[in-house]
């Protein structure tokens, strides 16, 4: 059985949406990839950039041996597994990101990560998720409205090669301007669904007419939960908590209104500049120290990261050093709306941190700090160095990431090992 998931997205939100799906999947045995569009697919924009996003999304899900979670975008010539960030507003090539694979004129490169390429291989089954966004829009009165259909068209007239059946899940149709994270949730459950056989579906065979729809319920559900022999269930982690602000630096803020943001927050991301640096000087009115000494002092977590998007964060500058010293954590390679997310995530598992924190008696804001900073990639070994000797060398850094992939509760052992003095965990 092979089977892939295909989730059409707005541009505006897709940074967020991508990292939502990677932490909520686990032990997930397919590929998921996340595509959408600069232009419309519908008539009246021929150049649409939808047309190589999709065929790009179906031929790199066929090529990457699973499970990955992953978005295909720059007229899908890009397979990006995390730290999305869209830096164009009307070019084609919008976005940038950590490149776990690319396409170059006939063949599909491996970039980085931990993903792997097999031979091509077609589908029992793909799976059509469409949540709205450009892709799917078409002009109105009031400007463009989504809801066009046309990927299932092209997906059935081009790529019938691929698949043996497509099955259709219209979860939304709204613009991705407007989707909060009640949307996130559906779509997760929507591919959950898909994958474990659980929801009914149009099921458009390629051979069918434009007309011909069938309804199916997935009846290979139980057989697509038995995966390999020892291999831990798939499940969905829903656990997000929320409270988790974007702060952005500038220089016409004053402490307080830094101090403001953190006051009823659960973790902050501070987006600062350049490399990772903000106005650390305490005697100057625009400082952030005072808002991280108040994270600090209510074990807060506080995140540096960078309002520029390309590049991983370092320590070069005093700006930098002085905030890590005094208790930031440090985003390294994340992209702002990954960040956010993944605090969001681990500071949603609370519970299960303080009866890990318990059962291995290490203080839980120290498993905290840990796991956030897992599987982080540092510019280089350098810098790796650096973030230890100025965050103290209090919490282990792990070479994998802890959040991504398997279930939350199956990161303890890992965790008892790198705190214990297993260099083999260790980055």
């Amino acid at each position: 059985m092979e089977i892939g998931i295909l989730v059409t997205h707005g541009t505006d939100t897709l940074a967020w949406t991508l990292p939502y799906i990677r932490y909520a999947l686990k032990n997930f045995p397919w590929n998921v990839c996340l595509t959408g569009s600069q232009a419309p697919m519908e008539s009246a924009f021929a150049r649409s950039d939808g047309y190589q996003n999709i065929h790009g999304a179906v031929r790199f899900m066929s090529v990457l041996d699973p499970p990955n979670v992953f978005c295909v975008f720059n007229n899908g010539l890009n397979a990006y597994s995390d730290s999305l960030a869209k830096l164009e507003r009307w070019r084609l090539d919008a976005f940038t990101g950590d490149p776990i694979a690319t396409m170059e004129w006939d063949e599909i490169q491996h970039r980085s990560g931990d993903a792997r390429l097999r031979e091509p291989i077609r589908f029992d089954e793909l799976h059509l998720i469409t949540t709205g966004g450009t892709i799917e829009s078409e002009a109105g009165e009031d400007g463009l409205t989504p809801g066009s259909g046309k990927v299932e068209e092209f997906l059935k007239l081009t790529l019938a090669d691929s698949f043996e059946n497509v099955f259709v899940h219209r979860i939304a149709r709204v613009d991705s301007a407007e989707l909060d994270v009640s949307h996130m949730e559906r779509f997760a459950r929507a591919i959950f669904d898909c994958g474990t056989g659980r929801c009914p579906s149009e099921s458009i065979r390629p051979d069918a007419d434009a007309d011909a729809v069938n309804v199916t319920y997935g009846q290979r559900g139980e057989l697509r939960q038995s995966w390999e022999d020892g291999q831990q269930p798939a499940s969905l982690d829903l656990s997000f908590a929320r409270h988790v602000p974007l702060v952005y630096c500038d220089p016409f803020r004053s402490a307080s209104s830094y101090r403001r943001e953190v006051y009823a927050a659960k973790a902050v991301v501070l987006a600062g500049y350049g490399g990772g640096n903000a106005n650390a000087n305490p005697d100057l009115p625009g400082s952030v120290i005072p808002a991280l000494m108040d994270a600090v002092e209510k074990d807060c977590l506080f995140v540096l990261s960078s309002q520029v998007p390309i590049g991983p964060v370092d320590f070069v500058y005093e700006t930098a050093t002085k905030l890590i010293r005094r208790g930031a954590l440090s985003g390294v390679d994340l992209s702002l709306p990954e960040c956010q997310v993944r605090l969001m995530y681990l500071l949603g598992h609370e519970e299960q941190i303080e009866g890990m924190a318990e059962r291995l008696q290490i203080e839980p804001l120290l498993l905290k700090k840990a796991l956030f900073m897992s599987g982080m990639k540092f510019r280089n070994r350098a810098s790796k160095m650096s973030f230890r000797m100025l965050s103290g060398d209090t919490f282990p850094l792990i070479r994998e990431d802890l959040l991504v992939g398997p279930a939350f509760e199956q990161c303890e052992e890992i965790l008892k090992r790198a705190f214990y003095g297993d260099t083999i965990s260790l980055i």
